[in-house]
Protein backbone atom coordinates (compact mmCIF):
# COMPACT_ATOMS: atom_id res chain seq x y z
CA UNK A 1 0.00 0.00 0.00
CA UNK A 2 1.90 3.53 -0.83
CA UNK A 3 0.81 6.45 1.42
CA UNK A 4 1.25 9.78 0.84
CA UNK A 5 3.86 11.62 3.68
CA UNK A 6 1.57 14.79 3.65
CA UNK A 7 -1.47 12.49 4.63
CA UNK A 8 0.33 11.38 7.56
CA UNK A 9 1.24 15.11 8.29
CA UNK A 10 -2.10 16.10 8.30
CA UNK A 11 -2.82 13.52 10.83
CA UNK A 12 0.29 13.92 12.85
CA UNK A 13 1.93 17.06 13.56
CA UNK A 14 6.04 15.28 12.83
CA UNK A 15 8.84 17.75 10.84
CA UNK A 16 11.92 15.05 10.38
CA UNK A 17 13.18 14.37 6.70
CA UNK A 18 11.05 11.39 5.25
CA UNK A 19 14.07 8.72 5.53
CA UNK A 20 13.69 9.60 9.18
CA UNK A 21 9.81 9.28 9.19
CA UNK A 22 10.35 5.86 7.28
CA UNK A 23 12.97 4.49 10.04
CA UNK A 24 10.98 5.52 12.76
CA UNK A 25 7.92 3.37 11.44
CA UNK A 26 10.09 0.54 11.08
CA UNK A 27 11.15 0.92 14.50
CA UNK A 28 7.00 0.63 15.19
CA UNK A 29 6.46 -2.35 13.73
CA UNK A 30 5.06 -1.32 10.45
CA UNK A 31 7.42 -2.14 7.31
CA UNK A 32 8.35 0.37 5.24
CA UNK A 33 8.80 -1.07 1.59
CA UNK A 34 10.71 2.10 0.10
CA UNK A 35 10.53 5.88 -0.25
CA UNK A 36 8.93 7.46 -3.42
CA UNK A 37 9.41 10.91 -4.86
CA UNK A 38 6.20 12.00 -7.44
CA UNK A 39 5.18 15.01 -8.01
CA UNK A 40 2.22 15.90 -10.06
CA UNK A 41 2.90 17.78 -13.74
CA UNK A 42 1.84 21.08 -13.40
CA UNK A 43 -0.76 20.40 -16.22
CA UNK A 44 -2.71 18.19 -14.65
CA UNK A 45 -6.16 20.20 -14.22
CA UNK A 46 -9.11 20.13 -11.78
CA UNK A 47 -12.01 19.10 -13.98
CA UNK A 48 -15.48 18.83 -12.97
CA UNK A 49 -17.47 16.00 -14.87
CA UNK A 50 -20.70 17.41 -16.83
CA UNK A 51 -22.28 14.51 -18.19
CA UNK A 52 -22.03 10.61 -17.82
CA UNK A 53 -23.49 8.34 -20.36
CA UNK A 54 -22.73 4.33 -20.96
CA UNK A 55 -20.85 3.56 -23.43
CA UNK A 56 -22.24 2.04 -26.65
CA UNK A 57 -19.65 -0.81 -27.16
CA UNK A 58 -18.45 -1.39 -23.52
CA UNK A 59 -20.13 -2.56 -20.15
CA UNK A 60 -17.87 -1.30 -17.88
CA UNK A 61 -17.15 1.63 -19.09
CA UNK A 62 -18.55 5.23 -19.38
CA UNK A 63 -18.22 8.04 -22.22
CA UNK A 64 -17.74 11.61 -19.61
CA UNK A 65 -17.65 15.06 -20.61
CA UNK A 66 -14.89 17.38 -18.54
CA UNK A 67 -15.27 21.20 -18.02
CA UNK A 68 -11.62 21.84 -17.40
CA UNK A 69 -12.66 26.03 -17.29
CA UNK A 70 -10.57 26.39 -20.60
CA UNK A 71 -12.58 23.90 -22.79
CA UNK A 72 -15.26 20.86 -22.24
CA UNK A 73 -13.62 17.64 -23.82
CA UNK A 74 -14.98 13.95 -23.84
CA UNK A 75 -12.61 11.56 -21.81
CA UNK A 76 -13.63 7.62 -21.73
CA UNK A 77 -13.54 6.42 -17.99
CA UNK A 78 -13.50 3.25 -16.47
CA UNK A 79 -14.17 4.38 -12.66
CA UNK A 80 -17.15 2.90 -11.26
CA UNK A 81 -18.00 6.11 -8.93
CA UNK A 82 -17.82 8.55 -12.18
CA UNK A 83 -20.92 10.65 -11.03
CA UNK A 84 -21.82 14.43 -12.68
CA UNK A 85 -20.81 17.10 -11.24
CA UNK A 86 -17.70 15.88 -9.03
CA UNK A 87 -14.00 16.97 -9.82
CA UNK A 88 -11.72 14.97 -10.65
CA UNK A 89 -8.10 14.95 -11.39
CA UNK A 90 -7.58 16.03 -16.11
CA UNK A 91 -4.58 15.17 -17.62
CA UNK A 92 -4.46 16.61 -20.91
CA UNK A 93 -2.94 14.72 -24.45
CA UNK A 94 0.58 14.99 -24.38
CA UNK A 95 1.02 15.61 -21.16
CA UNK A 96 4.38 13.48 -19.91
CA UNK A 97 3.12 11.63 -16.49
CA UNK A 98 6.91 10.09 -16.06
CA UNK A 99 9.42 9.16 -17.70
CA UNK A 100 7.72 6.38 -19.14
CA UNK A 101 4.00 7.20 -19.76
CA UNK A 102 2.51 10.36 -21.78
CA UNK A 103 -1.33 10.72 -22.23
CA UNK A 104 -2.06 10.22 -25.56
CA UNK A 105 -5.64 10.07 -27.77
CA UNK A 106 -6.62 7.13 -28.67
CA UNK A 107 -10.11 5.48 -29.77
CA UNK A 108 -11.93 2.92 -26.97
CA UNK A 109 -13.61 0.10 -28.65
CA UNK A 110 -15.08 2.55 -31.51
Amino acid sequence: MKISLNWIKELVAIDAKPSEIADKLTLSGTEIEGLTHTTIPKEVLCGQVTKVSPHPNADRLKVCMVDTGKEEVQVVCGAPNVKEGMLTAYIPVGVKINDTFTVNKAKIRG
